[in-house]
Formats: C-alpha cells, sequence, structure tokens
C-alpha cells in the first residue's frame, strides 16, 4: 500500500481524520518552536528564576475560572507608558504614570510587586512615589523610595538599575505596611498593629474594616471592588532625567492557559518547547517499534514451534515489565540522556504488536 492509500484510508473515518489533524498540528507546533525558540531557552530562561519571579506559584489555568463560583482573580501586569502628566517647576519636573485597572473578585490579590528600571539623572537622585487610588475615592500610599545617590567619584549622567531593574515586594514591605497603617489610621482611626497587619496589607488595601475590626475585635476585611488605579510620580531635578522602566504586578490565582509551576514557570511554554523532542521520541519509538513487532510477529506466526514459543514467551514477560518505574529508575542513575529514554521505550513496547500480528499470520496461514 502506498502512502497516499495509506492517507486515504486513514481519512476515511473520524478516528484517522483526528489523528492526522492532531499529528499535523504536533508538526505545525515543533516547528514554530524551533524556528522562535533560542537553543538555550533551558539554560538562559526555564531555569533563570528571575525572569518567571513576577508570575504566580502554582497557579491554575486562567479557564478554570469557567466553573469557578467565585472565581481566581487574573493575574495582571500594568506597564507605564509615556507619562501621562508632566509638570514643570523650578525645582525640576514631576512625572505622573496613571495604571488604571478593574478588580471585581472577591478574594485579594496573591501578591503586589512594583518594578524600576533604567533610571537615569544628571545631578539629583530622583524620588518616586507610588499609590493606589480605590473605588471608595481613597488614596493609598504603597512606596517612597529614594533612588542611590552618586558613588564616589561617579560621573554623571548617572544611570541606577539598568542591568538589573530594582524589584519590591509591595505585599511585605515596610514602607507599604506604614502607608497602610496611616491610611486605616486617617480614615477610619483604626490603630493596627505592624505584625498583625503583614499578613493581611493585601486585603487591607484591596477591602474596606468589617464592623467587627472597626469594633475592636479582630482584623478583617471586606472585599471592595471596582475601578483602581496606581499612581507613580517621579520627581526629577533635571529636564533630561528619567524613569524608563515602570511595570506594576497584581497576583492572580490563575495564569495563561497551562498555569504555572512551584517556581511561577509558565507551563505552556515550557511543554511547548518540549514538544520538538517529544515528537522525535514518538516518531522514532514508534517506527522502530512496529518495525520490531511487525518482525517478530511474522517469524512467530510463520515459523511456528519452539521459535513461535520462545517469541510469545519473551512478548508476555517484556509485556509486564513495568516500564515507567523503571524509565524514572534508570534516568536517576544514569542521569537524563535521551538515548536512555528511546531505548526502553522500544525494548518494551514491541510485544503489544507482534502478539496482534502473529494472530494475522496464523489466521492468514489457515
Amino acid at each position: 500500500m502506498q502512502l497516499t492509500e495509506a492517507i486515504r484510508e486513514l481519512w476515511r473515518s473520524w478516528v484517522g481524520k483526528g489523528g492526522l489533524l492532531l499529528l499535523i498540528t504536533l508538526f505545525v507546533g515543533a516547528g514554530y518552536v524551533l524556528a522562535t525558540y533560542p537553543l538555550d531557552y533551558g539554560d538562559r530562561t526555564w531555569s533563570n528564576p528571575t525572569i518567571w519571579v513576577d508570575n504566580p506559584k502554582a497557579a491554575a489555568p486562567t479557564w478554570t475560572n469557567l466553573w469557578r463560583r467565585e472565581p481566581e482573580p487574573e493575574h495582571l501586569v500594568l506597564i507605564a507608558g509615556e507619562p501621562d502628566e508632566v509638570r514643570e517647576a523650578c525645582s525640576g519636573k514631576l512625572e505622573t504614570y496613571r495604571l488604571p485597572f478593574l478588580y471585581d473578585y472577591a478574594q485579594d490579590p496573591s501578591f503586589l510587586a512594583i518594578t524600576l528600571g533604567d533610571v537615569t539623572y544628571a545631578e539629583r537622585p530622583p524620588l518616586i512615589n507610588v499609590s493606589l487610588l480605590r473605588p471608595d475615592g481613597k488614596e493609598i500610599r504603597l512606596l517612597r523610595h529614594a533612588v542611590r545617590g552618586p558613588r564616589e567619584g561617579e560621573q554623571g549622567p548617572y544611570e541606577r538599575y539598568t542591568a538589573e531593574p530594582l524589584r519590591i515586594q509591595l505585599s511585605t514591605d515596610e514602607s507599604t505596611i506604614g502607608g497602610v497603617q496611616e491610611f486605616l489610621a486617617d480614615e477610619f482611626d483604626l490603630r493596627a498593629d505592624t505584625r498583625a497587619l503583614r499578613g493581611v496589607v493585601d486585603r487591607a488595601l484591596f477591602g474596606t474594616p468589617t464592623a467587627d475590626t472597626l469594633a475592636g475585635e479582630g482584623l478583617t476585611f471586606a472585599p471592595l471592588t471596582g475601578q483602581y488605579e496606581v499612581i507613580i510620580q517621579a520627581a526629577f531635578r533635571n529636564p533630561a532625567d528619567q524613569l524608563g522602566l515602570a511595570r506594576f504586578v497584581v497576583g492572580g490565582g490563575v495564569f495563561g492557559f497551562m498555569g504555572t509551576d512551584t517556581l511561577g514557570r509558565d507551563l505552556a511554554q515550557g511543554l511547548l518547547f518540549g514538544l520538538p523532542v517529544a515528537l522525535f521520541i514518538g516518531l522514532v519509538v514508534a517506527i522502530v517499534e512496529t518495525a520490531i513487532g511487525t518482525s517478530l510477529g511474522i517469524t512467530s506466526g510463520y515459523l511456528g514451534g519452539r521459535t513461535d514459543l520462545a517469541i510469545q514467551r519473551a512478548a508476555d514477560i517484556v509485556a509486564n515489565v513495568p516500564v515507567l518505574p523503571l524509565l524514572i529508575f534508570m534516568l536517576f542513575i544514569i542521569g537524563p540522556s535521551l538515548g536512555v529514554i528511546l531505548f526502553v521505550l522500544i525494548a518494551f513496547s514491541w510485544p503489544g504488536l507482534t502478539i496482534q500480528i502473529r494472530s494475522m499470520v496464523l489466521h492468514m496461514r489457515t
């Protein structure tokens, strides 16, 4: 049977159509990875924790919200572009960046973080203030950061956070906790201890104190949903000073198409990167296993006698070997090796096809 005839025969059934379409999809995905992913993606990106630091840890896929009664918060990454407002003054300039977002979830974010990078100044280091404007019109100071000044012997213009941007976890930052304390004291006349606030900073930012809290019983907050806005203000001394990167992250409970692992790595990217190797292993194992199984099945059914008995007993023994534990054990002893994976899968995959081919040959002989 020629290849075109085999494809035509497969196309006659829905199972065959599904298999061919799936195979084509896998080839297209593998081609995309080979064309776009760098060869050192594993070492440079996948194994680099700084790449994934802003992702939620062990998050479920986004589509799992479809059947949740209370959906998990989606992951938000807000990046500032051009400043929304620039005010010139005799003492310098004040740039204001506004990052609005809608938060309509009953649960508080998993974390809040801000990243600052590519800060350039000529004389005096800039001062950066970050605040959160809530749906109720109240504003909370999140961060007040003074950029490091010139080092001894350093010549201007001065560059900060270029090679390694500054990332601040606001959920645990002392400046944010202090801002929440001031906010609760000014707006609700609520005196909260720093130690008690450490675990509920995000809840306080995205909620309002309950009646029990206002009565002095515990520290609980009711969710406050609606339109929020992150306000970033950078005060510069010279007109040429600038803030190149400002990124605000609202950590969610769900992420992407496949979620993340415990390190925050995007599992969709990892699965896609491994697709060419997995497809190569599958094709090689399928071709070699088919050749071995077909040859042994024909030999067993045609010759019969002791040859048939030996092949069938060998097939029974090999078929009862637990392949996955054996493969894991060998990889643990020898180390990660593509050759070991191919050898184990090929060596223990032929019995089923051998038995089927033998029965077909015996049927043809009779």
